[in-house]
């Protein structure tokens, strides 16, 4: 068996499955009221933790949340994070809350509370501006890396020419995902994984074994966020400068009223195969929540929250149609 990084004692704990591999979720043919559940979603960005510190900035993002880590993964990434309040790099799997009205979290925009690490790294540089990577596995002594794209896995080594082979098959599963082909099985397992070659933090092991040989290292998923389809913009389809919707790639949302009301910020999250669900800043609505129903290229207002009652609106609630980009 051919050594890879240092893993750290971990026993998952049930959390839910990463969304980048959450099974759909059928809208209910609800006639009232529903609850919903948010989505994890992931998010890129430079992450600074120290004495009374813990913020997260999302690339491209003006927004500065109060990150709140697993507990098992607190301490490793403390000790990643060097004195002086030195910047790293972060990919979070997680949601976002409403900041409190007290303590050091409220004076930030929200609350990121992380259901686990994909990657932390003090290799900042140039990593916002990279393109989307797949999901990889890696270890050293020796090197090799071995990346899934497009349903085709690529195994590399020093000195040796590159194998590639189909991926036959896959099995997702919250904490442990496999994957096979004719010559390989891919094991990757989420508990804690330090990479002492790079100072990295990361939130998978693997195994990989291909053609009888046998490799163990850390792993990361593909850093996208699978909500990033009902990204943009959307306006009502009543009147051309009606009630507007935009949602960024931070997972903030901003409605623009069609009675000339204030804007409304909030927070979005996917809430199922065609929900999505808005949690607004408070002060900022007089709606706590909204839940929008994705009807093709629109979006239709389906339930609303205020004062804590709920009003079920269905499919006569007003539709937004999605702009193009």
């Amino acid at each position: 068996m051919l050594a890879g990084c240092n893993f750290a004692p971990h026993t998952p704990a049930v959390r839910p499955a990463a969304p980048n591999n959450a099974a759909p979720t059928e809208t209910p043919a609800a006639t009232g009221p529903v609850t919903t559940s948010p989505q994890p979603f992931l998010l890129r960005g430079e992450v600074i933790l120290g004495h009374e510190t813990r913020s997260f900035q999302p690339c491209g993002s003006p927004r500065q949340y109060w990150v709140v880590l697993p507990s098992g993964d607190a301490p490793a990434a403390g000790a990643l994070a060097a004195p002086g309040y030195h910047p790293l790099y972060g990919e979070f799997v997680g949601t976002l809350e409403p900041a409190p009205d007290d303590g050091f979290a409220a004076n930030y925009d929200a609350l990121l509370r992380v259901d686990h690490i994909n990657r932390l790294t003090t290799d900042i540089k140039g990593q916002c501006q990279q393109t989307p990577q797949p999901t990889r596995a890696f270890g050293a002594e020796p090197g090799w890396s071995l990346s899934i794209h497009n349903q085709q896995a690529s195994l590399r080594r020093p000195n040796a020419a590159a194998l590639t082979s189909p991926v036959a098959s896959r099995d997702i599963e919250p904490d442990r995902h496999t994957y096979l082909g004719s010559p390989f099985t891919l094991t990757l397992l989420r508990a804690q994984c330090n990479d002492t070659m790079s100072d990295s933090l990361f939130g998978w092991q693997s195994t990989l074994v291909w053609q009888q040989q046998t490799y163990t290292g850390c792993a990361t998923l593909a850093n996208t966020d699978p909500a990033a389809p009902w990204l943009g913009h959307y306006q009502s389809s009543d009147t051309p400068d009606g009630h507007q919707l935009t949602l960024n790639p931070d997972h903030t949302a901003v409605i623009t009223p069609d009675s000339g009301a204030p804007q409304a910020s909030g927070f979005w999250h996917q809430s199922g195969q065609d929900l999505l669900s808005i949690t607004f800043e408070p002060g900022q609505a007089a709606a706590s929540e909204r839940i929008y129903r994705r009807d093709g290229n629109s979006l239709i207002v389906w339930q609303e929250t205020i004062d804590g009652s709920s009003y079920f609106l269905g499919d006569s609630g007003p539709r937004l149609i999605r702009l193009p980009r």
